[in-house]
């Protein structure tokens, strides 16, 4: 019986510190169209504002530096499009995703990485 509860003790400890390592996406945008993620807390603090914009069908993003360009890969990983934006403020045709999982990296000036997200189109 000791065996048995020392045994249960270990696996559920386990879990415990599998589960509070985790680190799950973040949602910044949510809505039935279109949902966008991030990976982590740095990745999410260069956006002051990010919505989607459903009437005219567009992805709306501000952040607190100049965005040099933008990058758009597809479900395989392939880049599809590199967009030169040189502003702060980024409006995206959601037309310009495919549907499923997208990337959409953000080169920000001054900032040697590029920051990604994901873009799921429902």
């Amino acid at each position: 019986m000791k065996k048995i509860i020392i045994t249960l003790l270990v696996v559920l400890t386990s879990i415990g510190f599998s589960i509070g390592n985790f680190n799950p996406s973040t949602a910044i945008i949510s809505s039935p169209d279109i949902t966008v993620t991030v990976a982590n807390a740095d990745e999410e603090s260069i956006f002051t504002k990010s919505i989607y914009n459903a009437v005219d069908e567009k992805i709306e993003f501000e952040t607190t530096d100049l965005v040099d360009m933008i990058q758009i890969y597809n479900s395989e990983g392939e880049l599809e499009f590199q967009l030169p934006i040189m502003s702060r403020e980024v409006k995206i045709s959601k037309a310009l995703f495919s549907n499923g999982s997208n990337q959409l990296g953000f080169v920000v000036s001054g900032r040697s990485e590029t920051y990604m997200t994901t873009v799921d189109v429902i």
